[in-house]
């Protein structure tokens, strides 16, 4: 496999730099002030899945399920896949 100029030699640097590019999209089409009006536990929930991507460990936060956090995300903007 030929590499380009300045590509990292690391064979999982193109994983960290996709989930850094999925994070960032995250974080610019969440709806902020909606996330910020939501009870404590569900707005540290949906601030975790922003950073992190992950679903069931925001909804183990939420202390919901999985569908309802799938829900509650998308009113708040958040993508749930790329």
């Amino acid at each position: 496999m030929k590499r380009r100029r300045g590509e990292s030699t690391h064979p999982l640097e193109w994983l960290r730099r996709r989930e850094e590019k999925l994070k960032q999209m995250r974080r610019k089409n969440a709806d902020w002030s909606h996330i910020n009006r939501q009870p404590p536990r569900i707005r540290l929930a949906l601030q975790y899945l922003v950073e992190t991507g992950d679903y069931r460990t925001a909804a183990k936060i939420a202390q919901l399920p999985l569908e309802k956090l799938i829900l509650i995300s998308k009113e708040a903007g958040i993508p749930t896949a790329m």
